[in-house]
């Protein structure tokens, strides 16, 4: 007949997975570096893996059929098998530029705000921005037609009143030169993006006004 203890009490250390669910129901347990293993990686509130902790204390319990999921280099949380959804924020109808960032891009219309990865912030101040919440695969987008610009996509860009064609290179991830007014141009761009990223519609401080063809797209994908 088998024996059922707490795992507090003196005796044989249990296995990680009886850590796991509090009781040891076979005395002959493991080595006492795997018991180590175990509480280090209760007390984390999370999985412990080779180089650190993952950390899943703050996700809501699971719902039938979902799978944990990594949202981060030190964060998991539970999603549906087939992935988070829709993830996306879709723009339209430039509105000029920020005041203050005044190559930043500002839009008038939100065609899509969904999900949880990703913050849109729209200021007449600061133009408009994306913030990264979830690491991942994110493909972005652009459309314009004006004369004579150049628009694209920077990346954590400092040079927030600089034409995207002089900001330094590492931070522009997309650029089209418009060289002839009255025709749709557009430029995108798929890569791995980390949390706290942020992503802009980035332009060349001259005039654009309003308009109804320009459009700004970022959406996850993997």
């Amino acid at each position: 007949m088998s024996k059922t203890r707490n795992i507090a009490d003196q005796g044989t250390p249990a296995t990680t997975g009886e850590m796991q669910g509090g009781t040891e129901t076979d005395l002959k347990g493991m080595a006492p570096a795997n018991v180590k293993e175990a509480i280090n990686s209760l007390a984390s509130g999370g999985i412990t893996s080779a180089t650190t902790d993952v950390i899943t204390s703050s996700a809501t319990a699971p719902t039938s059929g979902q799978v944990l999921t990594a949202t981060g280099a030190t964060a998991a949380t539970w999603q549906d098998a087939g992935g988070p959804g829709v993830q996306q924020i879709s723009l339209r109808d430039t509105n000029g530029y920020g005041s203050t960032n005044t190559a930043i891009l500002r839009y008038s219309l939100t065609d899509a705000d969904d999900g949880s990865d990703m913050t849109l912030t729209q200021s007449a101040v600061n133009g408009d921005s994306v913030t990264i919440n979830t690491a991942g695969i994110y493909s972005c987008y652009i459309r314009g037609m004006t004369n004579t610009r150049y628009f694209g996509i920077s990346l954590n860009s400092t040079q927030l009143t600089t034409s995207i064609n002089g900001i330094t290179d590492a931070d522009r991830i997309a650029i089209t030169q418009v060289f002839n007014g009255g025709y749709i141009f557009s430029d995108s761009v798929t890569l791995y993006l980390e949390a706290e990223d942020v992503i802009r519609p980035h332009g060349d401080a001259g005039a654009w006004g309003a308009g109804t063809n320009e459009a700004f797209r970022i959406t996850r994908v993997g």
